[in-house]
């Protein structure tokens, strides 16, 4: 079985959000099957969520830390998959304003 899902990139000035597909060997069962982790390297700082808002949650917990704001100053109702500018199934975030458009 297959599930729609969202690999998150997390990189030294942004994190990258992928449109992916997770089969349920892929997927981690103490998540209750919510996400994945890249277990062939170590370095790799991509999760991979079947969750929209977990997906986006993480991206904005990333940009917040490099933009020097503390996790809870964000309003996560307002963050938007949908506000996102998509190219080929990958987007770039590199503010939480990019996520609130």
């Amino acid at each position: 079985m297959r599930f729609d899902g969202y690999w998150v990139d997390l990189q030294s000035d942004r994190a990258t959000i992928k449109r992916a597909s997770f089969d349920e060997t892929e997927l981690d069962p103490a998540t209750q099957w919510k996400e994945a982790w890249q277990n062939s390297d170590a370095s790799v700082t991509s999760r991979g969520f079947v969750d929209t808002e977990r997906a986006l949650m993480c991206a904005a917990h990333h940009v917040a830390r490099l933009q020097g704001l503390l996790p809870d100053s964000i309003n996560f109702s307002s963050l938007k998959l949908s506000s996102l500018n998509w190219t080929e199934g990958v987007c770039e975030v590199f503010t939480l304003s990019d996520l609130a458009r």
